[in-house]
């Protein structure tokens, strides 16, 4: 497959034109500081980004990637390959994907505003708001935010995958998604261990519309992208990502195959938002300084997190805590789902974050994760 690569001169002509587009997004409070570590990746680094990049997307043979390399410096953006194979439609930087599992993490956060708020604690036993959850009355609120509550995953039953093959057209309920998990036995007592289940996240967006009296899109729009000014992010449910948008992908033996019902309602609150990726660094930003949270509650959120290793099936973390994920160091989210996979990490003490938009899902869940590593470590790499 030929990659439509981006030179250097004109990646950096886009970085500034995306720096520019998240200075008029940010709020007035800067999210960087004067600090020494605040840099500008240099030509050499740049370089051997754009080889991880077209590495990954030759062996994995997704169509296109959009990634940002931001130091707090003028931020590095490459976009390489195509958004659409039929017309050779080049991606772009205002293209929007779906962000799958990161939505999760805009979610969550919700709800530790709500616990901010004195809304709700995150003690709380689910059932105090969402009666029907199977043994809810042991389940509390924050065992769903750090996937420790033993719900099986709605999406890994075979009833869900029967409905989606039966109509992959269909618009999903959360009360349908639920149901699918709620008809399987836990798989562990609440609390004793992790395990990675989107269901987790669809009950607390059920938790969220009960107490804010909205549904969880709208108090995500309220509380986050809003305040943000992430003005890209939105919930297609079920319609199409609004355009311009980077049609989604399944790798089928090698080969791009478009996805034909890319129904965000499958996903719901666990992974139904879709934005750009300038909104994505600017979410990174915030979901690991924490500005939306008390200091109190960003502490709460990471000091919660436990090793993966009980999940072999789990995304690539090191770690994992109240909806956000950690990975040498840095804390942020992936997703991945039907067409898309996705990453946004961001290393507070040093101001650094990293995001990664592919419109394909290949069999490597983790393509994002393991780019983001190697990034990293260049990034990290002092040496002229």
């Amino acid at each position: 497959m030929r990659l439509r690569t981006l030179s250097l001169s004109v990646v950096a002509c886009i970085a500034t034109c995306a720096l520019a587009a998240l200075a008029g997004c940010a709020p007035e409070a800067s999210s960087h500081s004067s600090d020494t570590s605040v840099t500008t990746p240099r030509a050499d680094q740049r370089g051997r980004f754009q080889a991880v990049i077209d590495e990954a997307l030759e062996k994995s043979r997704v169509p296109g990637a959009a990634v940002i390399v931001d130091a707090g410096g003028e931020p590095w953006v490459s976009l390489t390959g195509v958004s659409d194979t039929t017309t050779g439609a080049p991606i772009a930087s205002r293209d929007r994907f779906s962000y799958r599992g990161i939505t999760t993490s805009m979610v969550v956060t919700v709800i530790l505003q709500l616990a901010g708020a004195d809304l709700l604690k995150l003690d709380d036993p689910v059932a105090k708001w969402v009666p029907a959850v199977p043994g809810g009355d042991r389940i509390t609120l924050r065992e769903l935010a750090g996937m420790r509550s033993g719900l099986p995953n709605y999406s890994a039953t075979p009833a869900y995958r029967a409905a989606v093959k039966a109509d992959p057209a269909h618009t999903f309920t959360d009360g349908e998604l639920l149901g699918f998990a709620f008809a399987e036995e836990s798989h562990f007592i609440p609390g004793a261990r992790y395990e990675y289940s989107s269901t987790n996240t669809v009950v607390l967006g059920q938790v969220i519309q009960v107490i804010t009296g909205t549904d969880w899109a709208a108090a995500v729009a309220e509380r986050i992208t809003g305040p943000l000014h992430l003005t890209s992010v939105s919930y297609p449910g079920a319609g199409r990502i609004p355009s311009p948008s980077a049609s989604g992908y399944r790798i089928v033996d090698g080969v791009p195959t478009a996805v034909q019902n890319p129904v965000a309602s499958r996903y719901g609150a666990a992974g139904g938002l879709a934005g750009s990726l300038t909104d994505l660094d600017r979410w990174g930003q915030a979901l690991g300084s924490g500005e939306l949270l008390t200091p109190e509650l960003q502490k709460a959120r990471t000091d919660a997190a436990s090793a993966t290793a009980d999940d072999p099936g789990s995304p690539d973390y090191d770690s994992y805590g109240l909806g956000i994920g950690e990975i040498d160091g840095w804390w942020g989210h992936t997703g991945y789902g039907l067409g898309y996979s996705t990453l946004v990490m961001n290393d507070r003490a040093r101001q650094r974050t990293i995001a990664i938009l592919l419109n394909g899902s290949p069999k490597d869940r983790d393509l994002p994760a393991a780019m983001f590593r190697k990034l990293a470590a260049i990034l990290d790499d002092t040496a002229r």
